[in-house]
């Protein structure tokens, strides 16, 4: 059955909300102090956090970070702390020294506070792209997952692979809808992550023969050094039939996570072309943990690597053909990496 038609509304919900699974934005949150406000509290707060990232965090030793002499820096600022927002400014203070999209904060009412972000825009403008895929009379699957027709083939958009989003059968809807395209254009740079196992169902129904995902080690040790060893993220063909037409791959800057394992997977097939500019570079499958009552922090826990075994992890993904999208572009309503996708088709 054909989804409806795409209306502005379900467009602004879907396309233009915030990418789950990936990199956020700082929030100015505010949380009341508790009363009886201590040193010995605040040091149990961040004793607990960093003792937790020592033993669990992954990029340590590839990022040559000194972990001991931060402790050394920010444990008095800690103890001078008045107050839990103070404290957990400086927190984050230590935490963006990790140069790390996985590591932040998760509050009350979903309030997220980031440690670093990404100096890299986005290539993308989603207001702009909002209009283009309604001017295309774009369909909706679901909030995160839509397609257009358009001359030469059809435009693809996935928002973000968050576990819910949208289901396999939602995947394998859209291949039936659009198996008679000869060519994709396959949006994903809006895409901050979520699922990988989402990515690599969507992956599935373009492979002809297993690939490789992405490698990955986990720490399993006191020492910074101690890893797992290393493993492949093997995915298989699925479905009735594969997808074997031309796919353009869009990404940039915001893409990441594991829309970064699903660009690897991707990544040097004959039929397909990554164009755009290089991923996020984040990639750290983050374990939640708690700091206070109201508050806890990720850790991300291992290294990951593209299937060409280069580290993923601030280097990202890189496209095949570069094309760059600045903000004059999109003030002058211009969408450069989606024209030169568009173009490629024709």
């Amino acid at each position: 059955m054909r989804a409806p038609t795409l209306c502005a509304a379900a467009l602004l919900a879907g396309l233009l909300s915030a990418c789950g699974g990936g990199p956020s934005a700082s929030l100015n949150v505010t949380v009341t102090a508790p009363a009886g406000w201590s040193q010995e509290q605040a040091l149990s707060q961040f004793d607990s956090l960093w003792s937790t990232f020592d033993r669990d965090y992954a990029h340590f030793e590839d990022k040559q970070i000194d972990w001991d002499a931060l402790r050394s820096e920010f444990r008095p600022q800690a103890a001078a702390s008045k107050s839990q927002p103070e404290l957990q400014a400086v927190l984050l203070q230590m935490l963006g020294r990790l140069h790390d999209l996985h590591v932040h904060f998760d509050g009350p009412n979903g309030s997220q506070l980031a440690s670093y972000t990404n100096p890299r825009a986005a290539n993308v403008d989603l207001n702009l792209l909002a209009n283009w895929f309604k001017g295309q009379q774009g369909v909706l699957l679901r909030d995160e997952l839509g397609y257009a027709r358009v001359p030469g083939g059809a435009y693809v958009g996935i928002r973000s692979w968050r576990n819910g989003a949208f289901s396999v059968a939602d995947i394998d809807q859209l291949f039936e809808q659009l198996r008679d395209s000869p060519a994709l254009i396959i949006d994903v740079r809006m895409n901050g992550g979520g699922d990988d196992s989402l990515a690599a169902a969507f992956g599935a129904r373009l492979l002809e023969q297993s690939r490789v995902m992405h490698y990955t080690k986990t720490r399993n040790g006191a020492r910074h050094s101690d890893f797992t060893p290393l493993e492949a993220r093997i995915v298989e063909p699925r479905g009735p039939w594969t997808y074997r037409g031309k796919l353009i791959v869009l990404t940039g800057a915001a893409s990441a996570s594991s829309t970064e394992s699903f660009l690897s997977l991707l990544h040097g097939l004959p039929n397909v072309i990554l164009l755009g500019e290089r991923s996020a570079g984040a990639s750290g499958n983050p374990a939640s943990y708690r700091l206070n009552a109201d508050w806890s922090y990720t850790v991300p826990r291992w290294v990951a690597y593209a299937g060409d075994t280069q580290p993923i992890e601030d280097r990202g993904i890189l496209p095949d053909v570069t094309v760059v999208a600045a903000a004059a572009d999109f003030a002058a309503g211009r969408d450069p990496v989606l024209e030169a996708a568009l173009a490629r088709l024709k």
